[in-house]
């Protein structure tokens, strides 16, 4: 059974952008495994349930990726992906790009984006 648009949570994306020591590659496991031990270790086990969270699109080679939530959990979802420091031993920082309503409007900012770190970043290391 469907609920009423009016009894539904509203949905969030959150367009994030994985920076790693000597440029590494991230699997898609890796990255939930921190996303969700941090969020655990801030929020407990109720409250990310509650949250609704879900890594819809993670791209190894450009390291964007596009995280699901509640409204209400916006916020202390991005407060949890800014915690994250390390991944298996290598340096991480974890950068919100923006958050938008629709999946459609996520992958636009990723291709718009994407293309300009592109161009403007090809030697960048941390």
């Amino acid at each position: 059974m469907k609920f009423p648009p009016s009894m539904r949570e509203r949905e969030r994306y959150i367009v994030f952008y994985v920076i790693a020591e000597n440029n590494k590659k991230f699997s898609q496991k890796e990255i939930l495994n921190a996303i969700f031990n941090t969020a655990i270790s801030l929020l407990g086990e109720i409250k990310i349930s509650d949250a609704s969270l879900y890594l819809i699109e993670w791209n190894e080679n450009t390291n964007f990726g596009i995280l699901k939530t509640t409204n209400k959990f916006k916020d202390e979802i991005i407060f949890a992906l800014s915690l994250i420091s390390k991944i298996n031993d290598c340096n991480v920082s974890f950068n919100t790009m923006r958050t938008c309503g629709t999946i459609k409007k996520a992958k636009e900012i990723i291709k718009s984006r994407y293309k300009f770190l592109a161009s403007c970043s090809q030697n960048f290391m941390i």
